[in-house]
C-alpha cells in the first residue's frame, strides 16, 4: 500500500530543499507502492505531478512537461481545483525554463486567478505572483515584474514559509540588479544568504552566492566575487546542481574578464557553453554564454569567430523573446561590426540596443554600457551633429555609472570629455560650441548660484539635480579646492532633511585618542576630563545631514564603529550602555581613490559600500573650461563690490586666467582674483603682468637641486597666497601634512 501522507510531505520537503537524490528515492518507493491494487488514479496523478517537479530540477524539460500535462489533464477532468491550480504553477515553471515565456505567463495568470478567487493558499498565491513576475521580467515589462515580485513577498509574509520567501526575494534581487538598484539588491541578497544558512537550505545558499557574485561583477569587486562564486561552485558540485555549476562558470568568466585575461575568459565561457548544451540545449544559459564568448573573441582580435558566436546567440534570444539579452547581443554585434569597418550598421544596432534597454530601466548597468558604446561610435564621426549626440550619450552613461558608484567608468568619461575640450582649444568657436554642448546635453536647467555654486557643467548640475531631493547616501570625489563641501551643503539644502542640521566632520583632523568621543559622544566620568555628558557629532546630525570630509583618513577602529552606526541607525556614547536611535543622511568626501584604498586594505570594503549609495565626482577646474570664465567674472564682481573698486581685466589677462591649469581649483581661483582686485588701484585695467605674479608657471634656469628648491618654494608660496596664508589649507592643497609644510618652509628660508 502507498505510504501515509507524511511520506508525501517528506517528498515535498526534499524537492523544495533541492535534495534530489533523496527525492528520487522517496518517489521511487512511493511509485512501487502505487502499483499495488486499490490505489486511486488521483494518487497516481499526484505522484506523476511530483515526478514532473523532479524532472524539472534535472532540466529534463520535455519529459517534465509531458508528466505535468498528464497530471493536469486528470485533475481538470475530475474538477480538483486545488491540484489544477498547482499544475498551472508547475507548467508555468517548466515553460519558463524552456524559454516559452508567453505560454508560461498564461499559466501563471491562471494560477493567480485560482489562488485569488477559488483556493485560499497564500503560499501558492505568492508563487503564482512570482512566476508572473519572472515572465514579465523576461518579456521586458520590468515595472510589472517588480510589482508582481513585491506582491509575492507581501503574500509570503502572511505564511511561515522561509523557502518561498528565499525564492521570491532572490528573483526580485536579480531584477533589481539588472535595473541598476544595486544597493537594494545587495542588501536583499545578504539577508537571503544568511537566512538560507540558518535553515541549512543548500540550494538557497548556492543561488544567493551566485547572485552576490553577479553584484560583485557590476561593482568590479573581483576578490568578493571569487569568494562568492567559490561557495556556489562547491555546493553545486556537491549537490549536483547542474544549473548552479554552469552559472558558476559564467560568472567566473565575468570575473576573469575584469582582470583582462581574455584567453582564460574565452576557455571558461566555451566550457560553460558545452555544459549548457548538455544540460538544457537552446536555453537561456546557452545564449548568455554565447554572447559573452562572442565579446571575448572580439577582444582577442578574432572578429570572424565573434560574429558567428553572436549570430548563434541572437538566433536563440529571438526564439525565446528575451528583450534584455537581445539588446546586449546587439551591442556586442555592433562592436564587432565597428572592428570590421561597418560603422553605419553598427550605429543602427547600438541605437536599437539603447532603445530596448532604456525601455526596461533608465538606470540599468547594461544601458550604461550601450550608451557609452554609442557615444564612442558617434564621436568618431566627422559630423559636428554626431559629436553633439556623442556627448549626450556619454553623459547618460556617466549618470548611470555614477548611480552604480563605478569610479573608473566615471573617470574615463570625464577624461574623454576633457580631451574633447582640449582638442578644440585651437579653435575658439569649436571650444565654445563643445562647452555649450556639455551644458545642454543633459538638459538640466538648474541655477545653483543661490547655493554659491557657479557652473554650467552638466556633470555637476545633473548630479545635484538628480540626488538633491533624495535621501541616498552620497560619496563626493574630487581634488582639493573643487568645492566638495559646498556641493554637500547644496545637496542638504535641497533634501527633505534641509530643516535639520548640517554637521561637517573633518576626518583628517580627528586625533586617535579623542576621535571616538568626538564622533559618538561620552558620559560624565567616561575618561579623564569628561566632566559632563556630551553628544557626539553623529548624534548632533540626527534629523539632518552628517558630512564626513576626507573620510579616507578614518582609522580602522573608527571605521568599524561608524559601520555599526550606519547599519543599525543607533549610536552609543562612550561610557554608556544605552543605544540611541539616529536618523540622518550621510554624505562623504575624499580626494583619494577610495576604491584603491579598499583594495590596498586601508579602508573597509563593507563601509565603502555603506557610504557610496551613489558617486558624485566633481571634475577639476581644468576639465571645465567654460566654468573658469564664469568664476572669474563672478569673483571679480564679488570682490570689487566688497572692496569698493571698479576694475576690469585686459584681454591678455583674461587669456592667461583661462589658460592656467588651476591646480588649486576653485579655491585657488577665488584667492587669486581677490589678490588681483586688492593689488590694483581703485579703477583701471588689470594687465597680464600682474596676473603673471600670481600664476607664473616658469622659473629661472638653474641646477637640478636649485630648480627643485625653487619649484617647492614657488608652489608653497602660491598655495599660501591662494589660501590667504592659512597653512592648514595650503598643506591640504599641496597634499602634504602640516608638519611637512612647516619643515619645508623652514628649509627654504
Amino acid at each position: 500500500m502507498i505510504r501515509p501522507q507524511s511520506e508525501l510531505e517528506q517528498l515535498e520537503c526534499h524537492i523544495i530543499a533541492g535534495r534530489l537524490d533523496s527525492a528520487r528515492q522517496v518517489h521511487a518507493r512511493l511509485c512501487r507502492d502505487a502499483e499495488e491494487p486499490g490505489i486511486s488514479q488521483e494518487a497516481r496523478a499526484i505522484l506523476r505531478f511530483h515526478e514532473a517537479r523532479i524532472l524539472l530540477s534535472e532540466a529534463r524539460y520535455a519529459e517534465a512537461l509531458e508528466a505535468a500535462g498528464q497530471a493536469f489533464d486528470y485533475f481538470r477532468t475530475h474538477g480538483n481545483r486545488s491540484w489544477i491550480a498547482r499544475s498551472h504553477l508547475l507548467i508555468s515553471g517548466i515553460l519558463l525554463r524552456k524559454g516559452d515565456y508567453r505560454r508560461s505567463g498564461e499559466h501563471a495568470e491562471a494560477a493567480v486567478y485560482f489562488y485569488t478567487w477559488e483556493v485560499d493558499n497564500p503560499r501558492y498565491r505568492a508563487e503564482a505572483y512570482e512566476k508572473l513576475g519572472i515572465v514579465h521580467k523576461n518579456l521586458g515589462s520590468w515595472g510589472i515584474a517588480e510589482e508582481n515580485f513585491r506582491k509575492a513577498l507581501k503574500t509570503c509574509a502572511a505564511v511561515s514559509e522561509p523557502t518561498a520567501h528565499l525564492r521570491v526575494s532572490l528573483n526580485l534581487a536579480i531584477l533589481l540588479r539588472k535595473m541598476g538598484k544595486i544597493n537594494e539588491a545587495a542588501s536583499m541578497c545578504r539577508e537571503g544568504f544568511h537566512l538560507a544558512e540558518q535553515i541549512e537550505h543548500s540550494l538557497g545558499i548556492c543561488r544567493y552566492a551566485l547572485e552576490l557574485a553577479n553584484i560583485d561583477v557590476v561593482r568590479g569587486d573581483i576578490q568578493a566575487g571569487l569568494e562568492h562564486v567559490g561557495v556556489a561552485a562547491r555546493i553545486a558540485d556537491e549537490r549536483g546542481y547542474k544549473r548552479g555549476e554552469i552559472l558558476s562558470l559564467e560568472i567566473s568568466g565575468d570575473l576573469l574578464a575584469l582582470k583582462g585575461d581574455h584567453k582564460a575568459v574565452f576557455e571558461t565561457y566555451m566550457n560553460g557553453i558545452e555544459a549548457a548544451r548538455k544540460f538544457a540545449q537552446r536555453g537561456d544559459l546557452e545564449y548568455e554564454l554565447l554572447r559573452r564568448a562572442a565579446g571575448t573573441s572580439r577582444q582577442m582580435g578574432d572578429t570572424a569567430n565573434g560574429k558567428d558566436l553572436i549570430s548563434s546567440a541572437l538566433d536563440l534570444v529571438e526564439e525565446c523573446g528575451d528583450k534584455y539579452e537581445c539588446a546586449i547581443c546587439l551591442r556586442v554585434l555592433a562592436q564587432i561590426e565597428i572592428d570590421q569597418g561597418l560603422r553605419a550598421t553598427s550605429v543602427d544596432h547600438l541605437v536599437d540596443s539603447v532603445r530596448i534597454l532604456s525601455g526596461l530601466s533608465e538606470w540599468a548597468p547594461e544601458l550604461g554600457h550601450s550608451e557609452l558604446a554609442l557615444g564612442r561610435a558617434l564621436a568618431e564621426s566627422a559630423e559636428e551633429t554626431s559629436r553633439v549626440h556623442a556627448l549626450d550619450h556619454m553623459l547618460i552613461a556617466r549618470r548611470i555609472y555614477s548611480n552604480l558608484g563605478s569610479d573608473a567608468a566615471v573617470h574615463d568619461i570625464d577624461e574623454w570629455i576633457c580631451r574633447a575640450l582640449l582638442s578644440d582649444r585651437s579653435d575658439p568657436s569649436c571650444l565654445a560650441a563643445t562647452s555649450e554642448n556639455l551644458r545642454l546635453a543633459g538638459r538640466h536647467r538648474l541655477d545653483l548660484s543661490e547655493f554659491g555654486i557657479i557652473t554650467s557643467d552638466e556633470r555637476i548640475v545633473g548630479d545635484i539635480a538628480r540626488w538633491g531631493s533624495t535621501e541616498v547616501r552620497v560619496l563626493i570625489e574630487g581634488e582639493t579646492g573643487v568645492g566638495k563641501e559646498l556641493v554637500a551643503r547644496t545637496l542638504h539644502a535641497m533634501s527633505k532633511t534641509r530643516e535639520g542640521p548640517f554637521i561637517p566632520v573633518d576626518c583628517g583632523s580627528l586625533t586617535e585618542s579623542l576621535a571616538t568621543s568626538e564622533l559618538f559622544g561620552h558620559t560624565k566620568g567616561a575618561f579623564t576630563g569628561a566632566i559632563g555628558d556630551r553628544a557626539g557629532l553623529v548624534e548632533a546630525a540626527n534629523g539632518g545631514t552628517l558630512f564626513l570630509d576626507e573620510v579616507g583618513e578614518l582609522s580602522q577602529a573608527l571605521q568599524v564603529n561608524l559601520l555599526r552606526v550606519l547599519e543599525e541607525g543607533m549610536v552609543r556614547r562612550v561610557g554608556e550602555n544605552r543605544w540611541r536611535p539616529v536618523y540622518m543622511r550621510v554624505m562623504s568626501a575624499t580626494t583619494k581613490n577610495l576604491w584603491q584604498e579598499v583594495r590596498a586594505g586601508n579602508f573597509r570594503r563593507d563601509l565603502y559600500y555603506r557610504l557610496k549609495g551613489v558617486l558624485v565626482r566633481i571634475p577639476a577646474l581644468r576639465e571645465r573650461h567654460t566654468d573658469i570664465g564664469l568664476l572669474v567674472g563672478h569673483f571679480m564682481a564679488l570682490y570689487c563690490g566688497k572692496h569698493g573698486k571698479n576694475i576690469n581685466l585686459a584681454e591678455s589677462a583674461k587669456r592667461m586666467l583661462l589658460e592656467y591649469s588651476w591646480p588649486g581649483n576653485v579655491r585657488e581661483l577665488k584667492h587669486v582674483v581677490e589678490a588681483l582686485v586688492l593689488s590694483s588701484g581703485a579703477g583701471g585695467l588689470v594687465d597680464d603682468s600682474l596676473v603673471d605674479i600670481f600664476i607664473a608657471d616658469a622659473g629661472p634656469v638653474m641646477g637640478l637641486h636649485g630648480r627643485v628648491a625653487w619649484i617647492e618654494r614657488s608652489e608653497i608660496e602660491r598655495a599660501l597666497a591662494a589660501c590667504g596664508g592659512n597653512k592648514s589649507e595650503a598643506a591640504r592643497m599641496l597634499r602634504i601634512s602640516r608638519k611637512t609644510l612647516y619643515r619645508k618652509m623652514a628649509s627654504l628660508e
